[in-house]
Formats: structure tokens, sequence, C-alpha cells
């Protein structure tokens, strides 16, 4: 059976070629532009001689030219060294200006830059300039403080600080007594001696993977994770409760060393002393009470803060140091605005309808509102603050008589947890106004 080859239409009629629809349209665009193309090419040729013979006209070179060539060039150079020279008194002037902007935001008064003679003109000036806004020199400038930085240490100076001795530790980082110009301090890293840490790099040992650079540095993400929530926390929080955030420095995730100058991520605080708990109960009245006083406006915050209720989750009294003879709390490892879920089906009725089903409902008698037990963070709060502080600071029988009842009934509240931490703060000022 022999093969038949397709039929091709013929594309000639006679001796003439058949055109196509699209090369009809090729032929009558190339017709359209070819006149145009071969216009544009004798006028670009037309427009370079032209201007070829106009340079060579007008810019001869003629045989007296070379002398004035040169006297230019050096007029040329005698400019340029002119400029340079206003370049660098420009230059040293922003230096001057520099360092007595330092000055400035160091804290230093206008007299103690006499020194300075840019100083000096801009002090001697009428009308004080404001640095912030500088655009250029001698210009008028309106009188305005200058704001200081928010935080004594950054990157910049914390090698300044002298670690004398380890003063704490926890399961993810290590706290230091440090000394910046005599003043103590403290100072809290992560280091490869944590917990978390030297499990992980034996963990990796074991494994024969310790050159890897990778698998080192992923020992220390958590850990340093944990130390900047707690900074970007204090970032975020103010009140006397906590303690105060000195300043900080971050560079990298990892470092084997407590060098202050390389050290990946450094917190410094206003230093505290641990104090013993039972010893509170000793102390003089008005201090007992002035302290419970605080302590109820820090709950109070911690209800209302601007991240919300905020729940301490690991409430001991390692996470409190003494300061200035204010409590304060120095970890906030594990402090968060969750409130627990529940489950909106949760009432008695619907309860005893369905034994056989699970319902996840909230402690303290508190009501689920919109699937969570709000309330919750305050009360739980409360309850911890109770245990740890209040029964040891508000123990009635060591009060006058005059406020034994009034703090008998404040025990009792605290106790049943029917207490508010507003209500507690009012109760234990108006004691307080008694003493």
């Amino acid at each position: 059976m022999t093969s038949r080859r397709p039929v091709v239409p013929s594309r000639f009629v006679g001796d003439l070629p058949v055109l196509t629809t699209m090369e009809k349209r090729y032929i009558k665009v190339s017709i359209f532009l070819l006149p145009f193309v071969l216009y544009t090419a004798v006028m670009l040729k037309m427009l370079d001689k032209a201007c070829q013979t106009e340079i060579f006209t007008k810019h001869a070179t003629p045989p007296d030219a070379f002398p004035r060539v040169l006297e230019q060039s050096h007029n040329s150079t005698t400019l340029l060294h002119s400029v340079l020279r206003k370049y660098e008194a420009i230059d040293r002037q922003r230096t001057k200006l520099s360092e007595m902007l330092n000055k400035l935001l160091s804290g230093e008064s206008p007299e103690a830059l006499a020194s300075n003679d840019l100083a000096v003109r801009y002090f001697n000036a009428r009308n004080l300039r404001d640095l912030k806004g500088f655009d250029k020199i001698g210009s008028k400038i309106k009188k305005q403080t200058i704001a200081k930085a928010k935080y004594v240490f950054n990157c910049t100076n914390v090698h300044e600080i002298k670690l004398i001795k380890k003063v704490g530790h926890g399961v993810s980082k290590q706290a230091f007594l440090g000394k910046f110009k005599g003043q103590p301090v403290a100072v809290k890293m992560v280091t490869r001696h944590q917990k978390e840490v030297r499990q992980c790099l034996e963990g990796i040992r074991e494994k024969g993977m310790e050159s890897d650079n990778f698998q080192r540095s992923r020992c220390f993400v958590f850990p340093t994770m944990k130390l900047m929530k707690e900074i970007l926390l204090l970032e975020q929080l103010d009140h006397p409760g906590f303690v105060q955030l000195l300043g900080y420095c971050v560079r990298s995730e990892e470092s084997d060393s407590t060098d202050m100058s390389e050290h990946g991520v450094v917190a410094i605080y206003e230093y505290g002393e641990r104090f013993v708990l039972d010893n509170l109960q000793f102390l003089p009245m008005k201090a007992k009470l002035l302290r419970a006083v605080n302590l109820a406006k820090f709950l109070q915050y911690l209800e209302f803060s601007p991240l919300g209720s905020l729940r301490i989750k690991d409430f001991k009294e390692g996470h409190f140091l003494l300061v200035n003879s204010s409590l304060k709390m120095i970890d906030l490892d594990d402090v968060d605005n969750i409130e627990p879920s529940c489950d909106i089906y949760s009432d008695i009725d619907h309860i005893t309808e369905n034994n056989n089903i699970h319902y996840r409902t909230c402690e303290y008698d508190i009501q689920c509102q919109m699937g969570l037990c709000i309330g919750y963070n305050a009360k739980q709060n409360l309850k911890s603050m109770n245990r740890l502080f209040f029964k040891r600071l508000l123990y009635p029988l060591s009060y006058p008589s005059d406020i034994v009842e009034s703090l008998t009934q404040v025990n009792t509240r605290l106790e049943t947890l029917s207490i508010t931490a507003p209500e507690l703060v009012e109760v234990l000022e108006s004691s307080l106004s008694h003493l």
C-alpha cells in the first residue's frame, strides 16, 4: 500500500506567484517606509557635513592661540585651588560644630563651650540657633531646647562598662554587676554557659557539627529572642514598678565572650539588691504600707497597660529587686497579654443538658466574653502578689488599732479575690493617711 503525500495548495497561477494577505501587508508598509528612511539618511548626512564645517570654521586654532590656552589653564588651576581652600575652611568649621554638638548632647553648659571659637560665635549671637534645624552657617534660627537621647547607653559607649562579677542567672541569660564611672549598673546578656545554649551546643558537639557556624548560631536564637522581648516590652511600658532600662546594644545573635565591645545583645538596667522576703514584715509600719501601695499601683498598671491586661506567669521572689527602697520587677521573660480562651456555651444550663460534652470554662467565676476569660490576668496577678507580698506587708495585728479593721477586710477580700486593683489602691492610700 503506497503512502500518499499531502496535497499542498499551489501558490502560483501560471508563471506568477500568488501573495498571501500578510505578504501584501508587508509590501504596503515597506512602500510607505522606504522613502521616509531614505529621506532621513540624506538629512543626517547633510547635517553632519554642516556641523563639521561650522566647527572647523569657528574653532580653528589661530597661530597665537597656544599662549592664551596656557593662560586660561593657569586661571582655571588658580580657581580650583581657591575653591579647595574654601572647602577646607568649611570642613574645619563643620568639624568644630560637630564637636560642639557632641558636647551639647552630653549636657555641658554654654559656658563650658567657651574654648570653642565656633561655639563662642554661636552662643554670643542674639538668638540661640536651633542646631537640629541647621541648614547653613550664619543663618538665623529660632531658640529651641535640644532633646537628649532617651537612654544613657548604646553601642557607642557600652564597652565603657566594666563587668565586676556575675550576680544572677536564669535559664536563658546571665546578669552581671557592672561599673560605669564608679556607678553600679546591671548588665544582662546571653552566653554559652546558660542551660538552653549549653545543652544545644553539647548536642551539636555530639553530632560532630561543632564547626558548623549556622548550627551554632541557632543555639543562641531563642534565648536572644527572650532578651529582645524584654527590651521591647520596657520600650513600651513606663512604670516605676519595672526596673529602669538604661540602654541596650544589638549587634548579632551570638558571642562566645563577655567582652562588651563585641557581644551580640546587651541590656543595661539600674542596679538593685536582693532581699529576704520574710524580712519585709519587720519593716516600720509606714514603710510596709507604702510598699503595699506601690505594689497595688503596679497591679493596676498591669491591668490597664498600653499593651492590654498583662499577666506575670512566673511570679516569684527572684524576679524582684530592692532599688532605692522600692520593690521592682526585673524579669519580663514570661509576661504576656493573652487571656485564656473559653467556650461561649459554657453556661450551667447547657452543661447540665449535655453532660457528655466538655466545655472550657473560666476560673474565679469569670464570665466568658467573646471566647475569652476577660479579667483572668488581673485576678491571677492579684493572687500571686497577695501570696508573695501582701500577706507579709498587710498583716493586720502589726498596725495601729484604728486601721486594723480596714486592713482585716482588705486581707479577707484579697483571699477571696473580691477586690480590684483600683479599689485596693484607694483603701491602702486611705490607711496610709491615718499613720
